[in-house]
């Protein structure tokens, strides 16, 4: 059974499993050892060892939790981050982004899901991020501008 991961909010891969977010806790040559993300609010030593931090990992071994699983939450990281990966990759308008990643999402999630205010902020910010503009020149010599700047829209 291939593992499975979401992206968590800082860019860091937490692992999923059984509705329990995971994150590294250390890495080994031989395997890799996953906190539970609730680790500090319940106290308790939620752990998961696996060989390598890819799909292709085997579980070696799990510790029990000492709380639900939150399927809402998961759900709601997994909504987001498709909704970052459509703003990253795709032009569309960004209250089109959120309204097609929520169609079809139960109430629940919605419920874990950040404000529509932030969840804007969230896809401006992915494009932000991947569009990279071009770094300020030290010297006028220096300076190129690309292509894509070199255009306006209007007529």
């Amino acid at each position: 059974m291939p593992l499975e991961f979401v992206i968590s909010q800082k860019g860091k891969q937490l692992l999923l499993l059984n509705g329990y977010l995971h994150n590294i806790h250390q890495k080994y040559d031989e395997k890799i050892v996953w906190r539970c993300t609730q680790y500090k609010k319940f106290s308790y030593k939620g752990r998961c060892h696996t060989t390598t931090d890819s799909e292709s990992g085997e579980l070696i071994k799990v510790t029990d939790h000492c709380h639900s699983p939150n399927i809402a939450q998961v759900e709601a990281k997994k909504v987001v981050n498709s909704m970052k990966e459509t703003a990253a990759n795709e032009q569309k308008n960004t209250r089109n982004i959120i309204s097609e990643n929520l169609e079809d999402v139960s109430i629940p999630v919605i419920g874990q899901l950040p404000t529509t205010k932030a969840l804007s902020r969230i896809i401006q910010r992915t494009r932000v991020i991947k569009e990279n503009p071009p770094i300020n020149p030290s010297h006028v010599n220096s300076l190129i501008i690309p292509d894509l700047y070199k255009f306006t829209k209007k007529k």
